[in-house]
């Protein structure tokens, strides 16, 4: 069968993506989608999900932080998510480095 349009332009994109490797960031308040769209575009692109997220990184901390699902992480690559224990002190100096 012919590719449609839609199927050649979603191509073109993700080849273009990956041969400049380029770097995608969602930013927004709690609660707006940023999770879904990263996951609609992980569908797209092969991508892994780095959360920079001040609560997220914690353990333990799930009401309040709108993390990903477990179900969602296992479709995606993520990354500090659950990182670290609430009693520990963390910076961002620290974060750029893990």
């Amino acid at each position: 069968m012919k590719p449609t349009p839609n199927e050649l332009a979603k191509e073109k994109l993700v080849k273009k993506a990956i041969s400049e490797r380029w770097v995608l960031i969602l930013l927004g308040p709690t609660g707006i989608g940023k999770t879904q769209l990263s996951l609609a575009i992980a569908n797209l692109l092969p991508v892994e999900i780095i959360s920079a997220d001040s609560r997220q990184i914690y353990r333990y901390m799930d009401i309040g932080t709108d993390k990903p699902t477990p179900v969602q992480r296992q479709k995606v690559p993520h990354h500090m998510i659950d990182f670290i224990d609430p009693d520990v002190t963390y910076s961002a100096g620290a974060f750029c480095h893990d």
